[in-house]
């Protein structure tokens, strides 16, 4: 499965409405997200759910979309935000490439990409604040990921 980095393009996407869904190795979150040139805005997002494995983390992905509500049922754009370890050399491990592939065939999903969450966080508070300094801790099970945003 092609997944691009939302990141490296850089053209303006038309306002709509998509899914981001936030995985880690053990947990899942959506959020319902309104897409416009003038930024991004959370309508709704469930609550963190745990998994087990590939078939949990279809069964939990599937409660978290139920928990955005009536305004995403006819929503199947999904952009995934990934932990650093998930990626090499900017494409996803051929570990996971399966995993991803069974949560978008089983719940009818349309990837559109996926965001790095520490490239996430560090570009949200530099567009917030073009002067913003801070060092960011990202911590998943099985690495740390530090950036220092000066």
């Amino acid at each position: 499965m092609d997944l691009p980095n939302l990141f490296s393009n850089t053209k303006d996407l038309d306002a709509r409405m998509c899914i981001c869904s936030i995985i880690s190795e053990t947990t899942v979150q959506c959020l319902l997200l309104r897409v416009t040139a003038a930024g991004t805005k959370i309508v709704h997002k469930s609550t963190i759910l745990v998994y087990a494995d590939p078939d949990s983390l279809v069964v939990r992905m599937d409660e978290a979309l139920q928990e955005l509500g009536k305004e995403s049922e006819n929503i199947n754009e999904v952009v995934f935000s990934l932990d650093a370890a998930w990626l090499h050399e900017g494409d996803l491990v051929a570990s996971k490439k399966p995993l991803l592939h069974k949560v978008c065939t089983d719940l009818s999903l349309r990837p559109l990409g996926f965001i790095i969450q520490s490239e996430a966080l560090v570009q949200h508070s530099v567009n917030r604040n073009a002067h913003f300094s801070a060092i960011f801790m990202v911590i998943a099970a099985h690495e740390v990921t530090i950036n220092i945003v000066s």
